[in-house]
């Protein structure tokens, strides 16, 4: 029975019912927040990605699938929802967002509780919940929502399975980091890492249990992305993971006359744009269409399918400007970072907001250095995790297309794990309350992490 109590104070912390009372009001001040964005969404000028999703969706509902240019994660729950409730324009699905963003509040607080304590999970989950971007998305149809959930969920549960050592824990695990793949195929390497830390970190344990632990982990995953690919593939005729089109963000970002970024692209080329097209003759590059752009590219090898082409001329962008000129190709993967993850994204924002960006590059900054101090002083599995998921997608983007709508998903951990390493550098000064300690370090709170390392 002691055992039991003290693995169910992973869940029910003391102070439980205020606790519970305060996280009520959050999600409830979050959920009204979505539901009014979900309520008006912005139907007149949805962007390009917006209309690729909702395209898919629409081949979704009528029983055939669309382009496999995006993940069909999202999509297919824009599907149910509009299934579930015909509607015009896919409004159901704007409400499927509301409720996706609202659940996400919860769902970071589990991963602070889990990672360090109830104080971290409620000022992670207030800030979620009052995020503008995430409030905004709720009136977007986009892939980020749902992502946000899956990952920050597949991270929390691998948290618990670490705790508590429970197959089925590692399985949901695994289940969620693979759907996130489905949702987000940026992240498509994410399971890999919660495979090989699950292992590394269970090794105390006996071969045994290590390889089972990260088995669960790992044909959860699968379980979960294997089909999607099966079908992908066989109606393509070529090995499709989870998408195509990985050509042309690869090709963007390492085109370094271009800086990385899709505006860079298309003002290097729109004199050659201009010169197959004179319909672009007096058009401003940024208005100038990337896929006609891209289509230029490509032509450049037509004995290839687009996305191969691509790929070849990204190909040739990496002989070119990373091995020629390696320094300035060093510099732009450090800017497109820095863009990603120190510029607020504006998705579906009008009004660009001063006092937003500012208290976001603040915050990002100061928790990222916290995240790391905590790190190189107490390699905690929880905050090796994180930093470890947010490493792989930070270099992902410094190499392909960067965007800060990108960070989006990945923001969760990085406020948990700042949160967390602040709470474990204060835990370290001289006389530091013991009520400051790390979850494993208060003594019956909770079982520690699978064993010592």
């Amino acid at each position: 029975m002691a055992g039991m109590r003290r693995r169910l104070a992973v869940a029910v912390p003391r102070g439980s019912r205020g606790i519970a009372v305060v996280l009520a009001v959050i999600v409830l001040l979050g959920g009204g927040l979505r539901a009014a964005s979900a309520a008006n969404p912005d139907l007149g000028n949805p962007s390009s990605d917006e209309r690729g999703y909702a395209a898919v969706a629409i081949g979704f509902v009528h029983g055939h699938g669309g382009s496999l240019h995006w993940p069909p994660g999202a999509p297919a729950m824009f599907a149910v929802a509009q299934k579930l409730h015909p509607t015009p324009e896919l409004r159901a699905a704007y409400w499927a967002q509301a409720v996706v963003g609202t659940a996400l509040v919860p769902v970071v607080f589990w991963l602070g509780l889990l990672v360090w304590g109830p104080g971290v999970g409620l000022i992670a989950a207030a800030l979620i919940a009052i995020y503008p971007p995430y409030v905004t998305l709720a009136g977007q149809l986009l892939s980020e929502p749902l992502g946000t959930l899956t990952l920050a969920g597949g991270v929390a549960a691998l948290l618990a399975a670490w705790r508590l050592r429970r197959v089925w824990l590692f399985a949901l695990a695994g289940a969620l980091l693979g759907a996130t793949v489905l949702v987000r195929a940026d992240l498509i390497a994410i399971p890999v890492i919660a495979v090989a830390l699950t292992a590394w970190f269970s090794r105390a344990l006996g071969p045994r249990q290590a390889i089972t632990a990260a088995l669960a982990v790992a044909v959860a995953a699968l379980a979960v992305v294997l089909p999607w690919t099966a079908y992908a593939t066989l109606r393509e005729g070529h090995l499709v993971p989870v998408t195509e089109g990985e050509g042309a963000a690869l090709f963007v970002g390492t085109y370094l006359p271009g800086e990385g970024t899709t505006f860079g692209m298309k003002r290097e080329l729109a004199p050659a744009v201009r010169a197959r097209y004179p319909r672009y003759a007096h058009v401003d590059p940024h208005v100038i269409p990337a896929s006609v752009v891209l289509r230029l590219v490509a032509d450049r090898h037509p004995e290839l399918p687009r996305d191969r082409a691509l790929r070849r001329e990204a190909g040739g962008n990496l002989r070119r400007y990373a091995g020629g000129r390696p320094l300035a190709f060093a510099r732009m993967m450090v800017v497109k970072a820095s863009r990603m993850w120190l510029v607020s994204s504006r998705a579906g924002i009008k009004t660009k907001s001063e006092l937003t960006r500012a208290l976001h590059f603040v915050a990002v900054v100061v928790l990222a250095l916290a995240l790391a101090g905590a790190w190189v002083m107490r390699r905690r599995p929880p905050l090796t995790l994180i930093i470890a998921t947010l490493a792989y997608a930070t270099l992902l983007h410094a190499v392909f297309v960067s965007k800060p709508r990108y960070a989006l998903p990945l923001l969760p951990l990085l406020v948990v794990g700042g949160l967390a390493g602040a709470a474990e550098l204060l835990a370290a000064r001289p006389g530091a309350s013991r009520l400051r300690a790390s979850p494993e370090d208060r003594r019956g709170a909770a079982p520690s992490y699978l064993g010592p390392t």
